[in-house]
């Protein structure tokens, strides 16, 4: 089994009902992709396809390490240029 199979399996398993064999297939699945050499494919983690404004399409399929990369460079930025903004985004986080 790839690290792909698992995490698509671990993808169809956690919107599914809440019971004991789900939780249990899930929880050694999640055993076994944290436990391979390689703790996780990044490349595996992407955004849901999404339409609708300008940034949900920028954003849509796009590896979620990529997205948190681009979004840090802007908050850095917002810091810096608008510091109340940036004080009323990370209250909003926190």
């Amino acid at each position: 089994m790839t690290i792909e199979e698992i995490n698509h399996e671990i993808s169809l398993l956690e919107p599914a009902e809440v019971n004991s064999r789900n939780v249990q297939v899930l929880s050694s699945l999640y055993v076994i992709r944290n436990n391979l050499s390689m703790p996780f494919a990044p490349g595996v983690y992407k955004l849901p396809d999404m339409a609708g404004s300008d940034f949900q399409k920028a954003i849509s399929g796009m590896p979620i390490q990529d997205f948190i990369d681009i979004l840090n460079e802007l908050i850095d930025t917002i810091q810096v240029m608008y510091p109340k903004l940036y004080n009323s985004v990370m209250q909003r986080l926190m």
